[in-house]
């Protein structure tokens, strides 16, 4: 609220007095302008001689030299005051001003208290703050915490901070001792890092460790016996080209009397080496079977279209020498005996089944009861040769099929001429 303030002065004079001339009085007091001056500039005024005569000019005008009336100094005072509108809550509480409301008027002190900034929470007590940066109030608010690429009150981002929530890899994913950041944990690989593999001896397929193969690796396996003069002619494995000696042997029926004496061939995977010699010419013979047969020797029997060895424990049958396929085929072959190389072991089944016809015909006894070898091969598994059984108990003949490193008897043949 604005006042006014009129000031009177009242001069009271004497019913009777009379004017004496004084000498001019000595300045004691500050001027009109003095104050007026203090007011409007701060102009100090100092103590001391002033001249109280009135200026020349017209009173109450606004014009620097003249003399100020009390009205100039209130309506100053007025105007100045007027424009000033502080209350303690709005100056600092280090400070005092003149308060110009009028319930609250003269001096005062301000309430504005000095505060630091609390880092402890967002809120900040109301006061005055030298000024600050917001990272005193929040430790946090620092360029390493935010992501990139992203600007909080004025920081940026580091371009090293991302979101990782789209990652997936884990350690298994990763070379041994590299790092990397996966749904905001930090992972670190632990696969091994790959070099070349090479197989054990012989081993198609063979494992190739866990790891991480990076650049030209390789992985190789290895055999020793893959060589040229182990692959069939014709036949290339692993870049390796087969030796043209090299061929499969299992089509050649030749047998040792098939071959000069001497010379080797190869039958069914088997080495043969021939006997066949050319008989030198001779007188003409007693008819074969005239001398060897029952009415002569005795030593052979003409059984249907053969001539059998008689006996089992003589020449042509050695029954004694109870001996593997290999070596009784050997020994058919090479037979010669009663003046002739052509004995052969009889033939078995699915090969005319000679030696079972024999067995049949001439009964058990004719064959000692005993196991006896043909020269006949098993059909699918060379490994097999037919053999026939003349049994004892059940006093009757059976093709048997037995492995070639077995022992049966022997018993010679030749065609009947």
């Amino acid at each position: 609220m604005r006042k006014l303030f009129v000031l009177s002065v009242a001069i009271v004079f004497p019913a009777v007095f009379s004017v004496t001339a004084q000498a001019q009085p000595q300045p004691s007091m500050y001027t009109l302008d003095d104050i007026y001056y203090y007011l409007a500039q701060g102009a100090e005024a100092s103590w001391g001689a002033h001249s109280l005569e009135p200026l020349s000019g017209v009173p109450g005008d606004d014009i620097e030299g003249f003399t100020k009336s009390l009205s100039d100094i209130y309506y100053h005072m007025v105007d100045s005051f007027e424009g000033c509108n502080a209350a303690p809550g709005q100056v600092m509480d280090t400070a005092t001003f003149f308060s110009t409301d009028t319930d609250n008027w003269g001096q005062k002190s301000g309430t504005i208290a000095t505060q630091s900034p609390d880092n402890s929470t967002v809120n900040q007590t109301a006061g005055y703050y030298d000024a600050f940066d917001l990272s005193l109030v929040d430790t946090e608010l620092a360029t390493a915490n935010i992501k990139k690429d992203i600007n909080i009150f004025g920081v940026s981002g580091d371009s090293n901070v991302v979101d990782t929530g789209s990652g997936d890899a884990g350690a298994a994913d990763m070379l041994t001792g590299k790092k990397a950041f996966v749904n905001g944990a930090e992972v670190t690989g632990n696969v091994p890092a790959g070099s070349n593999v090479t197989g054990d001896e012989g081993l198609k397929m063979f494992t190739i460790t866990n790891g991480l193969y990076s650049g030209s690796k390789t992985a190789t396996a290895q055999d020793g016996d893959l060589i040229s003069t182990n692959i069939g002619s014709g036949i290339t494995i692993f870049g390796v080209t087969g030796d043209s000696n090299v061929v499969n042997t299992s089509s050649g029926t030749a047998v040792a009397v098939d071959l000069h004496k001497g010379k080797i061939a190869w039958v069914a995977g088997q080495q043969i080496t021939g006997n066949f010699t050319t008989p030198a010419p001779s007188p003409t013979p007693q008819p074969f079977y005239d001398q060897y047969g029952p009415d002569g020797s005795g030593d052979v029997v003409q059984i249907g279209s053969l001539y059998v060895a008689s006996f089992g424990d003589g020449t042509g049958g050695a029954w004694n020498a109870v001996t593997n396929w290999i070596q009784a085929y050997r020994w058919a072959q090479e037979l010669v005996w009663l003046g002739n190389g052509d004995w052969r072991l009889p033939t078995g089944q699915g090969a005319g089944d000679e030696l079972l016809g024999i067995c049949v015909e001439k009964g058990t006894q004719f064959l000692d009861r005993q196991k006896y070898w043909t020269s006949t091969l098993h059909q699918s598994n060379f490994s097999y040769a037919w053999a026939v059984q003349a049994n004892f108990f059940n006093q009757c003949c059976e093709d048997d099929m037995m492995g070639q490193s077995y022992s049966a008897n022997v018993r010679a043949v030749r065609d009947a001429e």
